[in-house]
């Protein structure tokens, strides 16, 4: 394995193989540098541990057609469906009603293990038709989340579905809506009354979701203010609720996001209208502590059998981080034109990746003094050089795939302000004015203001918000010997955020020592394999940082990649998986990505 792995590295790079001497175009792990741990010491994979408790697994269905499933509605063929249905049987997955959830979350009740929720959204006439008699052969419970505007035309009527004109007919009807839930297996829940579409959200022009983003007004040039954004969502809210008290005869408990996305301010709004339980289309089991921004696996793209079931089985494995840092100054371009050129460079970069994470300076730092002189969103403390972190992150999730984590430094923005709460006040800014995964505090800060700021952002952007931080090696640090201060650290900030970086001082040479490094860490911290997935190793990508600039020779360059990714070989070898670097040049391809790609994918090794 470990041949086929560097050969594939030098597959199509003659360059690499006289600049590194390798003759035969791969390169050896020493045997003796692989630490051998007998099998009935070793851990055991994650789909072989016991269910956690309470915990259970949300899939997201769409349309389901007997034949050409239509991926504009995200269809799946009916004898998919069945067969899907059929292994989850077989491999004792047990779909539960929202009742047995939310008696597991009173504590009246313990959810059985491999516990599965089954949810078709949009409404559609497949589901009385397909499913349904489905859920009454198995006897199983199942959610069903219409849209009211597509429900309530009259037969012979057509629906407005985005920029389409669809026939009526393709959606359930109120009647037989009423007739379902009066089943006990069927709970109707909320897809909104009108938010199912895309709204102005950039002075670019990008259409971002309704019940998400703020409406951008072109006239004025601002954003919608939080109290004309939570009436829009709650006037919606009130609508769509009606309607289904009136079919179901009881409130609904069920909130499903439009496109799997929402806010902290439109989430509180909906729980305060009566809502048990907001669902996203994030990845991962849910659990009974989080009702507020669910988990779900969208099934899409009519997958057979093994692709189904290999998308079940990823839900229960801990997620895994390969992250790269990008500055939004080398987007931006005074010609509108360049800059969308580049723009599309870097989606484009990004998407042939097939990395899971984005880290996207959101300041602009034009001398390179580390320090802000503008941002790229509407703010209050400094210009804004660009409305382009919007825009920017949002074509990085829609086409590229990724989470985008906004990257600021509280210490430097602190250094401007001058006030704890001029410093929130600029991150809450940046919450209004984007939609993005997840905070990256680009350098420690004082804890009670990182917490804060992660709070006050959390209610505008939603509690799905992730964080991560960097901290530095220190000067007596080596990947053999961490000083006792920096191991105190490391635990502290994986207590308090979601991802730690422990940012490397140099860039990878022949003798890269990182993996030695995280058994170090994983030793003197005794943290469990889970945990220490948590801890991302960041390097530089060049040698120097300061010579990340054009100038670099295409050797020297090819070099750095190389030892990149071998860095990266090395620590997935010894079994952690979590690893970035800081920056990516994806003007000048440096790092080169037909070098560390295998390496740095998470669609290539190990997980493929």
């Amino acid at each position: 394995m470990n041949t086929f792995l560097t050969c594939r590295l030098a597959i199509g790079s003659t360059l690499l193989g006289s600049l590194l001497g390798l003759a035969t175009g791969c390169s050896h792990v020493q045997q003796q540098d692989i630490e051998y741990t007998p099998p009935a010491q070793r851990v055991h994979a994650v789909t072989e541990a016991p269910w956690p408790q309470n915990h259970f697994l949300v899939l997201a269905y769409h349309d389901v057609e007997d034949t050409d499933p239509d991926q504009t509605f995200v269809s799946v063929l009916t004898e998919h469906l069945r067969q899907q249905f059929s292994w989850l049987h077989e491999n004792n997955y047990v779909p539960v009603s929202i009742d047995q959830i939310l008696a597991a979350k009173a504590g009246t009740a313990t959810l059985p293990e491999k516990a599965v929720l089954l949810t078709f959204d949009d409404g559609y006439q497949s589901f009385y038709q397909r499913v349904y008699p489905l859920l009454k052969a198995y006897r199983w419970p199942a959610v069903v989340a219409p849209v009211g505007v597509w429900t309530d035309p009259p037969a012979n009527a057509t629906v407005n579905f985005g920029d389409l004109v669809v026939p009526r007919e393709r959606f359930l009807t109120w009647e037989q809506i009423t007739e379902m839930s009066r089943s006990g297996l069927v709970e109707v829940a909320a897809h909104s009354n009108n938010l199912h579409y895309g709204i102005l959200a950039n002075p670019q022009g990008n259409l971002q979701p309704a019940a998400a983003a703020r409406l951008y007004n072109r006239q004025t040039s601002t954003y919608e203010p939080d109290t004309a954004y939570q009436e829009r969502i709650a006037s919606d809210v009130r609508a769509i609720s009606e309607k289904i008290e009136r079919a179901t005869g009881r409130p609904p408990r069920v909130w499903v996001w439009p496109y799997g996305t929402g806010s902290g301010l439109a989430a509180q709004t909906i729980l305060d209208l009566g809502y048990s339980m907001l669902l996203t289309l994030e990845d991962g089991l849910g659990n009974t502590s989080n009702f507020t921004h669910m988990p779900r696996l969208l099934i899409s793209n009519d997958p057979v059998l093994p692709a189904f079931t290999n998308a079940v089985l990823a839900q229960e494995k801990p997620q895994i981080m390969r992250v790269a840092q990008v500055r939004l100054d080398d987007v931006y371009d005074t010609d509108p034109d360049r800059m969308n050129h580049k723009l599309g460079q870097l989606i484009q970069r990004i998407a042939d990746f097939q990395i899971t994470t984005i880290f996207l300076d959101a300041a602009a730092d034009t001398d390179r003094d580390s320090k802000p002189d503008a941002f790229y969103f509407p703010n209050r403390l400094l210009p804004t050089r660009a409305d382009l972190l919007n825009r920017t992150a949002w074509q990085l999730r829609s086409r590229a795939f990724v989470d985008v984590y906004a990257s600021l430094s509280a210490n430097d923005v602190r250094s401007i302000s001058k006030d704890d709460e001029a410093t929130i006040g600029l991150f809450e800014d940046m919450a209004r004015n984007a939609i993005f995964a997840g905070i990256h505090y680009r350098s420690q800060a004082n804890t009670q203001l990182t917490e804060t700021i992660t709070e006050r952002m959390r209610a505008i952007r939603g509690d799905e918000l992730k964080t991560a931080t960097t901290t530095q090696m220190a000067y007596d640090d080596t990947p053999k010997h961490l000083q006792p201060e920096t191991l105190d650290t490391l635990a502290t900030l994986l207590q308090q955020h979601d991802w730690v970086v422990l940012q490397l001082g140099a860039a990878p040479g022949e003798n890269d020592e990182s993996a030695a490094l995280v058994h170090h860490v994983t030793e003197q911290l005794k943290l469990p394999a889970t945990e220490m997935q948590r801890l991302i190793i960041g390097y530089p990508a060049a040698k120097h940082q300061s010579a990340f600039t054009s100038t670099a020779t295409d050797e020297n360059v090819a070099r750095e990649s190389m030892y990149l990714a071998r860095a990266m070989q090395q620590l997935q070898l010894r079994g952690h998986m979590s690893f970035g670097y800081a920056y990516d040049d994806f003007l000048r391809d440096r790092p080169r990505m037909q070098v560390i790609r295998p390496l740095f994918s998470n669609a290539w090794y190990p997980l493929k």
